[in-house]
């Protein structure tokens, strides 16, 4: 059985190199209509052998149809930063919260963790370039900050909440655009 554990994981290896070459491949800097929930729903695949490593369970709701404007390759590196951070902030056999919505004319999308949370002096810095917690070697301190500049290319907001010890929520805010409607 270990040869076929072997060959299961080459397959699964192959398969996640496919999604990154597929990912570094639609690399073009337009703007597009994209659906946030299936372009969120791709991204979490990639994460999913990290969640399972560390027992962590990613709950993903989605509604249908959230369009916005955008870089489907950007928004995707938003979703893995974030859902990385989450991942790496989380204690073993915790759950991550990720839920996409329409509330009115925006697209509400959320990412909840109930790790170690941020302390109140960082959370301000946590948008800064090179700002990181993680200790050397585990993090460039770039994730936030790249992420917070397409979601403001997005014509979006993304806020921070944390308590230290019970979790951050990190709330994503973009404008919602009806299929087929494509404004300037």
């Amino acid at each position: 059985t270990g040869f076929k554990t072997v060959l299961e994981q080459i397959a699964r290896c192959k398969q996640i190199t496919d999604r990154l070459l597929g990912f570094a491949r639609k690399r073009n800097s337009g703007s597009d209509l994209i659906d946030i929930g299936v372009a969120s729903s791709q991204t979490l695949g990639l994460l999913e052998h990290k969640a399972k490593q560390k027992h962590l369970k990613i709950q993903f709701h989605s509604e249908n149809s959230l369009f916005a404007l955008g870089n489907e390759n950007e928004w995707q590196q938003v979703v893995l930063n974030l859902i990385t951070n989450a991942l790496d902030a989380s204690s073993e056999g915790g759950t991550i919260e990720v839920r996409g919505c329409r509330e009115g004319n925006r697209i509400q999308f959320t990412i909840q963790d109930y790790g170690e949370g941020i302390p109140q002096d960082h959370l301000k810095k946590a948008f800064d370039p090179f700002f990181t917690t993680k200790s050397p070697g585990q993090g460039t301190g770039l994730g936030l900050y790249v992420s917070y500049g397409i979601i403001v290319k997005m014509h979006g907001e993304m806020t921070l909440e944390s308590t230290e010890g019970q979790g951050t929520r990190v709330q994503i805010s973009l404008p919602f655009h009806e299929a087929g409607e494509q404004s300037s």
